[in-house]
């Protein structure tokens, strides 16, 4: 392979990686380097195949386009908004504020990571997106645990 070869290559290899999405601290940061927050990252005119999603805790779970199911969005009295999907055995529900740009991103097979919200972020700005709250449940356990409450509301 000739070195023009090579380098282009590395390129578009290091574009595929960059695109699954960055860890949320990508490595050990001092306490005055704290990163500023935003709830997620879409690439225009870009269609991905999946997107990221990371939890307190470091927590990274992986999310497939073809594969996501039953995509709600809905405010409730507190003007709190709630996205909330299914995929793949897996009820994904957040709460916070400017879902509604991560719905259209999503349907837009555009986002490439969604962040929940921790104290080691800085404060999002007022008028950001913020997802403050993620849930991920088993739909197994899920419906585990319907079937029992019924039962108990029975008697």
């Amino acid at each position: 392979m000739r070195p023009e070869e090579s380098k282009r290559a590395n390129r578009t290899v290091e574009r595929i990686i960059m695109q699954r999405g960055k860890r949320p601290f990508g490595g050990i940061r001092s306490e005055t380097d704290v990163a500023e927050y935003r709830a997620f990252e879409r690439i225009e005119n870009l269609p991905q195949m999946g997107f990221s999603l990371f939890t307190r805790g470091d927590k990274r779970h992986g999310f497939f386009y073809h594969s996501i199911d039953n995509i709600d969005l809905f405010e409730d009295d507190d003007e709190d908004e709630f996205l909330r999907f299914t995929h793949r055995g897996k009820a994904v529900t957040m709460r916070g504020r400017g879902l509604h740009e991560v719905f259209d991103a999503i349907m837009d097979h555009t986002l490439q990571v969604l962040y929940e919200y921790h104290d080691g972020w800085n404060s999002p700005r007022p008028d950001g997106a913020i997802i403050d709250r993620v849930q991920v449940d088993s739909l197994e356990d899920m419906a585990a645990m319907t079937a029992q409450n019924m039962r108990h509301a029975r008697q």
